[in-house]
């Protein structure tokens, strides 16, 4: 095992509760955690746009928002990330 990681149903880690053996950059969704040393940032990189999982929410607009106006653009999975 390289990572055991405990988190919150929008991907942040619960601090006290991981453990790595050495630093594994892939976290949450498979997507690259930033700040990987010290997991400590709780942002991920999906390639067109950073997502905070402390607030849910991405940085920046959702390059497909006009396909899904009835939505928040900063969002993620809908606000429903578990279904």
């Amino acid at each position: 095992m390289v990572r055991r990681a405990f988190g919150r149903a929008f991907g942040m880690e619960e601090l006290g509760r991981s453990m790595s053996a050495i630093p594994y950059p892939y976290a949450f969704n498979g997507k690259r955690m930033e700040n990987v040393e010290l997991y400590t940032s709780n942002q991920y990189d999906y390639g067109m746009r950073y997502y905070d999982a402390r607030v849910g929410r991405f940085y920046s607009v959702d390059p497909l928002r006009g396909k899904y106006p009835q939505l928040s653009p900063h969002q993620f999975a809908s606000n429903s990330p578990i279904s």
